[in-house]
């Protein structure tokens, strides 16, 4: 009797511990498929903040340019018409980064889907930076596209400069417009002041921008490396 007993807890042990083996082998194989999932996504995460990073600072070095040029002429110097239009293809270019895919990217990190068994307040903090400020960004890029199209194109139009600006890339030219009448003009140094002032604000967007994104690819990295 008592050998049977023996024997019968004996196969419940093996059982017991059978079973709490597989559970521990199915709890560390899941968690090493959610590691190797979390890496892969972090990796994809990674590349997109990098290009979005890069595409901020080019879009930061045509802000600069944009800012010295204008400052050129309202400091008055003398400026050839094509020096001119150089300067204004700039202020007609729609230069401005488009961040919508690189917050949406963001979201990702601290959303509802695969990724909300990650935290990290570093990430956290830096995502609602950029979040306030992507607001600020567009809110901004809109007040100086219609300084653009309200104020600076009625001029460069009054004064026969627009059709030179759209033919400006063409092969010999003749350049018809009134330049002096322009460069005359207070209303025109006016509005390129204030378009001054609200580049100089994007520079500092943009430059908080690129800091906040480094910080969060700076997480990345020690994760990845975990």
């Amino acid at each position: 009797m008592r050998q049977q007993l023996g024997k019968y807890l004996f196969e419940i042990v093996v059982i017991f511990i059978g079973i709490t083996l597989s559970f521990i082998f199915d709890e560390w194989r899941e968690s090493r498929n959610e590691n190797s999932q979390r890496k892969i996504l972090f990796e994809s995460i990674k590349t997109e903040l990098q290009q979005t990073k890069i595409l901020l600072q080019k879009s930061d070095t045509i802000n600069t340019a944009h800012i010295a040029n204008i400052k050129r002429v309202l400091k008055g110097e003398n400026l050839e018409p094509g020096e001119i239009l150089e300067d204004f293809e700039l202020l007609t270019t729609d230069f401005y980064v488009n961040l919508t895919g690189a917050l949406n990217t963001l979201q990702s990190l601290t959303g509802q889907n695969s990724t909300s068994f990650y935290h990290n307040a570093v990430i956290t903090q830096n995502i609602s930076n950029i979040n306030s400020i992507a607001e600020d960004h567009s809110h901004l890029v809109l007040e100086l596209k219609n300084i653009s199209s309200e104020k600076i194109y009625p001029l460069l139009s009054r004064y026969s400069i627009l059709d030179d600006l759209v033919l400006f890339k063409a092969d010999s030219i003749s350049l018809n417009g009134n330049y002096s009448g322009l460069l005359a003009d207070k209303n025109f140094y006016d509005h390129l002041k204030v378009i001054c002032i609200k580049l100089t604000s994007l520079s500092i967007i943009y430059e908080t921008l690129i800091r906040d994104l480094d910080r969060i690819l700076i997480e990345i990295e020690k994760e990845l490396h975990q």
